[in-house]
């Protein structure tokens, strides 16, 4: 009976300790949790060891401090329990003057309604939401506010994370302000272009007639013109030509613009279509040697007028800006399933910034050496054209040295 009753005793003191050690251990628990606690000891086999809390509750707390967003903590009642420096710095406000007075001072009086609402949400539900706080001398100042709700042993309390917005809306506000800029300069382009449109349509009949009579006189038989005024006349047909063509230059942007570029496709041989570009830019520039070198013939689906025409713009642009070397290279070569045409001069060249605009539509070449005429919109034709022929078009020069134009189109 006295073994049954030590044997009891001794159950009933371990049960007692136990109780002790599991009371000490809830208490160290609340005291690290409530921050109580920077460090504990803990006796193990290997005897005792030091565990610290000082270093990782140190380094949060200089990370809140320092973070670019301002931090707050609320209780219940709205107040803030605590504030980094950083988000009484934005509002312009002494630190003293942020912690323990309501979070909605800081909030407009037509905006704190519908803001204690949208808070009361967030002790349930992780919140955000953009709201204009009111800074030191009134400002409205906009944030960005991240709110999570934490239930703790010693109560509730909102954690907000607030990201100053007023680099975002003055960027957004510059955006905006740039959009309607470029919409006032669209309307206006457009406005332009259904100028160009109507008045190309409307000089295009005229001209036609005009260049009939100039015809009819030049070929007048029936009495003799005087030799001084058959030159007039020649003359005069010959700026009438170069009037319709600027003309239906500009019909083409006006086509271009609008996605209109319309042209029969047939079978074109390229082999065909560059002789015959060369040939006509022989008759047309008698002092200026053109040299073929096709590698590789093929067919292409396209239109042979409108391919012709972008290797006469080459060319006539060859010839402008190289007045010293008179050979112009026209060439043809197979790559892949593409043929690749071009024009190559020994002219004045272009530089890579020229080289980016060249294809803009009014852009021209602008050199002190040489004053080209025109309005900058030939190349921007072309470049037309070969889309319409699922093509691409490019140019590679150096500055000095001449340039070749080039396009490529799928062949058939």
């Amino acid at each position: 009976m006295s073994n049954l009753a030590k044997t009891y005793q001794e159950l009933a003191a371990e049960l007692q300790e136990l109780k002790i050690q599991l009371e000490e251990a809830n208490d160290t628990i609340h005291a690290i949790r409530t921050g109580q606690v920077d460090a504990f000891i803990v006796q193990g086999e290997d005897g005792s060891q030091l565990y610290t809390l000082k270093s990782a509750d140190h380094t949060y707390r200089i990370f809140i401090e320092n973070m670019q967003e301002g931090a707050i903590t609320l209780n219940r009642q709205g107040f803030i329990l605590y504030s980094n420096s950083r988000f009484a710095e934005l509002l312009g406000q002494p630190l003293e003057h942020v912690i323990g007075v309501p979070f909605t001072t800081f909030v407009p009086n037509d905006q704190r309604a519908a803001i204690e609402k949208v808070i009361d949400g967030s002790w349930t539900h992780n919140t955000r939401f953009e709201l204009a706080l009111q800074g030191a001398h009134n400002e409205l100042l906009p944030f960005q506010l991240s709110a999570t709700g934490l239930s703790l042993d010693d109560g509730e309390f909102l954690n907000i994370i607030l990201t100053d917005l007023r680099a975002v809306k003055e960027s957004e506000r510059l955006i905006k302000a740039q959009n309607e800029e470029l919409e006032i300069a669209r309307k206006a382009m457009d406005l332009k272009d259904e100028f160009i449109g109507i008045a190309s349509h409307e000089l295009k009949t005229p001209l036609t007639s005009l260049k009939g009579y100039l015809q009819l006189m030049i070929f007048y038989k029936k009495e003799p013109v005087p030799d001084i005024v058959r030159r007039f006349i020649v003359k005069a047909n010959e700026s009438g030509n170069k009037l319709t063509t600027l003309v239906e230059d500009l019909l083409d942007v006006s086509k271009i613009n609008a996605g209109k570029l319309e042209f029969r496709n047939e079978r074109v041989d390229v082999t065909d279509l560059v002789t015959s570009v060369a040939e006509n830019a022989s008759v047309i520039y008698p002092d200026y040697r053109f040299v073929k070198k096709l590698t590789e013939d093929c067919k292409v689906s396209g239109n042979f007028e409108r391919l012709e025409q972008v290797l006469m713009n080459f060319i006539n642009n060859s010839v402008k800006y190289s007045r010293e070397r008179k050979d112009i290279i026209m060439s043809s070569v197979k790559d892949g399933n593409e043929i690749v045409i071009s024009v190559t001069d020994f002219g004045i060249g272009l530089t890579s910034d020229q080289q980016e605009l060249i294809f803009e539509r009014f852009y021209r070449v602008q050199d002190k050496n040489f004053q080209a005429s025109g309005l900058g919109i030939g190349l921007y034709i072309c470049a037309g054209i070969v889309k319409a022929h699922d093509g691409t078009i490019g140019v590679e020069s150096r500055f000095g040295e001449g340039a070749t134009f080039y396009f490529r189109v799928p062949c058939l």
